[in-house]
């Protein structure tokens, strides 16, 4: 992982970090290649973005390759890969307005860092999407859609949905949230859930969504109602995981 940006009157050196859960082995190396908008991951390699460029470090955090993007670039909070391929969701500036940021999906040959395909997901004439992390299970890229903005007026209004293109068919299916603002995506070890934690800024709540991916359903989870607390820094969800018999 990557420490990020840290603060300006922080004393401690930005670094990424790689932790051996078999032994217990940690190797944190200094570098100034951090995530300042996003990093992710494959089987063999770890990723962070910053000023338009995407940096590569194997699993000892040795960096091994970067891809400099020629526009301005901002890659999602997460994304990932598999197979030998990297799934980056990043928005760019298009050059018909300035004003916006277009989103793209592009497909990366991990051992070469080349860019094999570039689809522009926000196509739709009236509105763009506002994507902030993504994840690539099975077949799918499943991005959650945080909120819309006019493409005229520029007026932001919530999300609550997500949105599943399919890698092979190239087809794109929207399904509905119970809950707006969907943010970060996670998925149950067991491929059988997908769970959503949602902006507890704009909620004023901690919220979980729960997917079941065979039925769509989407319970929700209220998490300062369990904790009997209005206050969403002490709800603060840390971290997500499950067991493989679907426990979280």
């Amino acid at each position: 992982f990557s420490t990020g940006d840290l603060l300006s009157f922080s004393n401690i050196e930005e670094a990424v970090v790689s932790i051996d859960f078999q032994d217990g082995k940690i190797v944190r190396k200094i570098t100034d290649k951090v995530s300042s908008t996003g990093s992710g991951y494959s089987e063999k390699f770890f990723y962070t973005f910053s000023d338009n460029t995407l940096y590569q470090f194997d699993k000892l955090v040795n960096e091994t390759n970067s891809l400099l993007f020629s526009k301005s670039t901002l890659a999602s909070t997460q994304f990932n890969g598999k197979d030998g391929k990297l799934y980056l969701v990043a928005s760019q500036i298009p050059e018909s307005d300035e004003s916006i940021y277009e989103t793209h999906l592009f497909t990366i040959e991990e051992e070469t860092m080349e860019v094999l395909d570039d689809v522009l997901l926000d196509d739709d004439p009236n509105k763009i999407y506002g994507f902030t992390s993504s994840l690539v299970v099975d077949d799918l890229c499943i991005i959650p859609i945080t909120l819309y903005r006019d493409r005229q007026f520029y007026e932001k209004t919530a999300g609550n949905q997500y949105l599943e293109y399919n890698l092979v068919t190239k087809e794109k299916t929207v399904y509905d949230l119970l809950e707006s603002y969907p943010d970060l995506i996670f998925s149950s070890k067991s491929k059988d859930f997908l769970i959503f934690q949602h902006e507890p800024s704009m909620l004023s709540r901690n919220i979980l969504s729960l997917v079941n991916r065979g039925t769509k359903e989407c319970p929700t989870i209220d998490i300062n109602s369990i904790l009997e607390s209005d206050d969403i820094e002490a709800a603060d969800i840390i971290s997500v995981n499950t067991t493989m018999d679907n426990k979280l």
